[in-house]
């Protein structure tokens, strides 16, 4: 298969998963990345005609092949993608924002933490982008991409000044991910959160907290690493094949007990849709391994 014939089935609107073409696509990596990087590019420049194309997932695919090749120049295209208003990103992404993307982010990242952090500490973006770019930075630790220390340090700085105390699920989702990472420094800083009310208990209380404190770091990074949902992306047809807009039939594939315990995240059960760009509804539901 060419390149050409590569991307007329993954821009194809046929309900049909594009098996051949993703596998053609990964075996001719080289080649087709640029195209890939195109996909983002246009749709940088301009969402409108993609978002017109309601069953047209090309978009989705280039981001997957492209954190499964670990292609940094992906990197500040999907940061700039995911900076759109939060209208364009959940119809373009739906929800691969609150499920993939921190994981995106990371497989991808070129070493400018200053992008993520723009993310972050931007009160105008999407409220999911700047959690998933939150969740992004404790991937890159489990992964040893990324000091412990830096993240930690730069924790301390969302909780004490770069974040507006305005209760949005920011705030939970730092306690979340500073909680993934045995936060001893941040101890304070977290029980000084809560006392502020400014965390959803659905999704972590002190207890929880308090758990994590007496956890070794090294264990607590390693049962991190074995996480799915805290995983690189390394397989885009088996993170994709199971979505249920394609025809298919019913998955057997197992799955172990790491991959399906979530850790402290606020992570979100992916919904049965038949098109992953339509708005999705926030429905957000947690569960502690």
């Amino acid at each position: 298969m060419n390149i050409e014939e590569i991307l007329s089935q993954l821009k194809s609107e046929d309900s049909t998963f594009p098996r051949k073409a993703l596998k053609a696509a990964i075996s001719q990596r080289e080649e087709i990345t640029p195209h890939l990087l195109k996909i983002i590019e246009n749709v940088n420049h301009d969402s409108s005609e993609l978002l017109n194309r309601e069953r047209d997932l090309s978009l989705i695919y280039a981001m997957f092949l492209l954190a499964q090749f670990r292609e940094p120049s992906a990197y500040p295209l999907i940061v700039t993608l995911v900076s759109k208003n939060e209208q364009v990103v959940e119809d373009l992404l739906g929800d691969l924002v609150t499920e993939d993307l921190g994981r995106m982010l990371a497989s991808v990242y070129d070493g400018r933490l200053e992008l993520i952090q723009e993310l972050i500490e931007n009160h105008s973006l999407y409220e999911y982008v700047r959690t998933a770019a939150i969740k992004c930075l404790t991937i890159l630790v489990a992964h040893k991409l990324l000091p412990r220390e830096v993240v930690i340090n730069y924790f301390r700085l969302l909780f004490n000044s770069k974040l507006k105390k305005d209760g949005s699920y920011v705030w939970t989702s730092l306690v979340c991910e500073s909680t993934n990472l045995c936060p001893k420094e941040l101890e304070i800083e977290i029980r000084k959160t809560f006392e502020a009310d400014l965390i959803e208990p659905f999704f972590i209380n002190l207890k929880d907290v308090e758990k994590s404190l007496k956890t070794n770091i090294n264990q607590s990074l390693s049962s991190l690493r074995k996480n799915h949902h805290y995983s690189l992306i390394n397989n885009t047809i088996a993170e994709i094949e199971g979505w249920a807009c394609f025809k298919h039939e019913p998955s057997k594939k197992t799955i172990s007990t790491e991959e399906v315990a979530p850790s402290f995240s606020g992570l979100f059960k992916k919904t049965n849709t038949s098109n992953k760009k339509l708005k999705k509804s926030q429905n957000k539901k947690k569960g502690f391994g």
